[in-house]
């Protein structure tokens, strides 16, 4: 963190509920009119906490040369879906509505998760596009994302031995859900099996998964659809990686080519 300064505000999500936002800014970026990336920790939306991941998203500020805004949203299964969704994209609004505060250009947002913060990602661009306020996120940046439990789709004999079988991550979705078995066309409890109509309005997404992804299938079937409606950017396969390690080991290749993709893909994609 010695490159950036860390601070953080509370927003108000609800009567009386309140989230942390981290903000994480380079110590060497100009004062005004800079790119952002607001950001949803892994954890399968259930597990771990936004301040845990500040020294990962220092490194990803000072490499793309953005303020990062790291959302603790709530999670299950105390709160289920929507409500940390519904926390992601309150904090999207509340950040574009005070952009020249923080110093952003509020036409350059990159919003992003990995695995389950994929799930609060792609889940709270979907609640804006509902809403007719997806304009303030100029793409979606999402990571290894839990989005549609594919292997719970797909036959017995076909699951890989990196996958976790054909529940895949079922538990953890009954635990966001409010009545599992009769949601499962639910296009916030299942982003990735949102409806075209609303599929053909969300901003543009790119896609990064990994050759050994426990969530490989979800980020190929989100893949499909996106490029049948023109909605990919871009998908990242990293070879000799599992789900969400390519970003753990600076040593490791997987870690220094997943951050090329990403440093690469935010020049191209929001900078520009």
């Amino acid at each position: 963190m010695t490159k950036c300064t860390l601070s953080d505000f509370d927003l108000e999500v609800a009567p009386n509920t309140i989230i942390k936002v981290f903000v994480i800014r380079p110590i060497d970026l100009p004062k005004n009119k800079n790119t952002c990336e607001i950001h949803a920790h892994g954890g399968g939306a259930c597990l771990l906490n936004a301040e845990m991941f500040n020294g990962l998203m220092a490194e990803h500020a000072v490499m793309k040369k953005c303020i990062i805004f790291n959302v603790d949203y709530r999670k299950g299964p105390e709160t289920k879906c929507p409500g940390g969704q519904e926390d992601f994209a309150k904090a999207i609004e509340y950040v574009y509505n005070n952009d020249e505060n923080f110093g952003i250009d509020k036409t350059k947002i990159c919003a992003s998760g990995v695995s389950g913060g994929g799930w609060i990602c792609l889940g709270a661009c979907i609640l804006l596009a509902k809403a007719n306020k997806v304009h303030m996120v100029k793409a979606q940046f999402l990571w290894t994302p839990m989005i549609s439990n594919e292997c719970s789709r797909t036959p017995k004999e076909d699951i890989h031995s990196y996958e976790l079988g054909v529940d895949g991550l079922t538990p953890m979705f009954r635990l966001l859900g409010t009545d599992h078995d009769n949601q499962l066309e639910d296009e916030q409890l299942f982003p990735g099996r949102c409806s075209d109509e609303i599929l053909k309005k969300l901003p543009p997404i790119a896609i990064f998964t990994s050759e050994m992804d426990m969530l490989r299938r979800d980020c190929f079937a989100l893949k499909e659809r996106c490029m049948k409606h023109g909605k990919l950017l871009d998908i990242n396969d990293i070879p000799g990686c599992m789900h969400a390690n390519m970003g753990e080991n600076p040593e490791s290749e997987g870690y220094k080519y997943f951050f090329d993709c990403q440093i690469k893909g935010f020049e191209a994609w929001i900078k520009n």
